[in-house]
């Protein structure tokens, strides 16, 4: 059989396999790749500073250019290898007709193309878990076989994570997320975080919010006359497991029920399910950052890198895809995390 050259399978990727990673899409939709295996990022200073006050008779004062700092990180690897025996040739595929209708080299190449699609899938996984590290605790911990545990901190303000009081909690009585929302937002903006636009809610966190009757009112004010209805029912769902609750105000309003099966086997949520998490989009800025690919066949920067090689003995052909990725909030504190439930 041939060997399809990497270009030919990137093609196959592209044409097998749209991502549906809402936090990676939504929030960190740029791509930059980098010649180097290192990925770097520039930090400006963000304090506030007032001209100062001068006679018009006197000399102008001089002003020092903001500084900024350039940070390093050489991401772990991400290469997920899978072997296409010659048994996979031969038995009946999923949704074949008993007896089987398809060749040998049908069902091989179409397995192929299924193993490429779970690969770039587990990739796609990896960075949707980047982009909710980074955006729930701010750093992203890095670790794996060979590969011991590094945190890539940047550097959030220790005052944009909270974990509220119980008489202060949504599912209270005395709860009140909407003095929450409007107090968590000043907070964000006045540590040079931007304006919040969007509120990721946690799997767990939409029912007390809905049921709150300050919210509810205002929910229903903030809709636009004669456009949809306000959606305190539940919503279907797409591929993101996301829903979009309408309009609160300024904010976006997300529930994000999205999971992953993490290294032991066990179903974890991407945001955790009792928390929310605001994001001031704009001024966020989130970058898909990749590092150049060590491999003689590629030794560039791309996202993807897919190959396959032949083993004559036994008969083995392996298939691979190689990624070098860091998720980079560019404005870190345009973050806000708080443990409501």
């Amino acid at each position: 059989m041939d060997i399809y050259t990497p270009a030919e399978l990137l093609e196959l990727i592209d044409s097998s396999y749209q991502p549906t990673t809402f936090l990676t899409n939504t929030f960190f939709p740029e791509i930059q790749t980098f010649e180097t295996p290192a990925i770097s990022f520039d930090r400006l200073s963000g304090a506030r500073r007032l001209a100062p006050f001068v006679s018009p008779c006197v000399e102008g004062r001089p002003m020092r250019r903001r500084g900024f700092s350039t940070e390093s990180f050489s991401p772990a690897y991400i290469k997920p290898k899978m072997a296409l025996t010659p048994g996979s040739a031969m038995t009946r595929r999923p949704g074949e007709r008993l007896g089987g209708s398809l060749s040998p080299a049908q069902r091989r190449d179409l397995q192929l193309a299924t193993d490429l699609k779970d690969q770039v899938d587990a990739i796609d996984n990896r960075l949707e878990w980047m982009a909710a590290q980074a955006l729930v605790y701010g750093y992203v911990d890095v670790a794996g076989d060979d590969y011991p545990l590094v945190r890539v901190d940047f550097q959030r303000d220790p005052s944009h994570q909270l974990v509220l009081a119980a008489p202060n909690l949504w599912s209270a009585p005395t709860g009140k997320p909407v003095s929450n929302l409007d107090a968590w937002s000043t907070t964000l903006a006045s540590n040079q975080g931007g304006t919040v636009s969007d509120v990721i809610l946690g799997a767990n966190t939409w029912a007390p919010l809905s049921t709150n009757p300050e919210f509810r009112d205002l929910y229903k004010n903030f809709q636009p006359v004669g456009g949809q209805l306000p959606g305190l029912l539940p919503s279907v769902q797409d591929n993101d497991q996301k829903v979009y609750r309408g309009m609160f105000g300024q904010f976006r309003l997300w529930s994000y029920n999205a999971t992953y099966t993490d290294e032991k086997g066990v179903s974890q949520f991407y945001i955790p399910p009792d928390e929310v998490v605001l994001v001031a989009k704009q001024t966020l800025r989130g970058v898909q950052a990749f590092g150049a690919i060590q491999d003689h066949d590629s030794l560039a920067a791309v996202k993807y890198f897919p190959k396959m090689w032949k083993q004559d003995d036994p008969s083995v052909i392996y298939s691979m895809t190689q990624s070098a990725p860091l998720l980079v909030p560019r404005t870190v504190n345009s973050t806000f995390r708080v443990k409501v439930l």
